[in-house]
């Protein structure tokens, strides 16, 4: 009997600690894009992604205006309404840490039901640290 409530114990704990949301705070700063991301898209080597604390990004030279994040999932979007065009970067965190931040996901651009733009993000994206001034 006690082995067994200490299986569910156990069980129950590591649910919780994988469940635990990831802090907004956790993922506000300047990453380095890893070498294969969006190669065939965008030339993202030597450029940053930007997540500010105000809700914004900016994907290299691509702003976005809204961003959030649900869990493990980091969303960035623009929308307009008038052309139905959706731009978004979505990914989901596979590992965090200080200094690095392992993505999976993809970066799109839709107008209605039809993808014009399509391309893998994943990687390793590693903290920028900031310039002294």
């Amino acid at each position: 009997m006690l082995a067994m409530l200490a299986v569910l114990l156990t069980a129950t704990v590591s649910c919780s600690e994988k469940e635990q949301p990831v802090a907004e705070s956790a993922v506000v700063g300047i990453w380095s894009f890893p070498l294969t991301a969006g190669q065939d898209v965008f030339d993202l080597i030597g450029k940053k992604l930007v997540i500010n604390d105000n809700h914004t990004a900016l994907l290299a030279h691509v702003p976005f205006s809204n961003w959030k994040l649900d869990g493990y999932n980091l969303t960035m979007s623009n929308y307009t309404p008038g052309s139905q065009r959706l731009e978004m970067l979505q990914y989901t965190i596979d590992a965090i840490t200080d200094s690095t931040l392992g993505l999976s996901g993809r970066y799109f651009i839709a107008v209605g039901d039809s993808i014009l733009v399509e391309t893998d993000m994943s990687g390793l994206y590693k903290r920028s640290k900031p310039t002294a001034n």
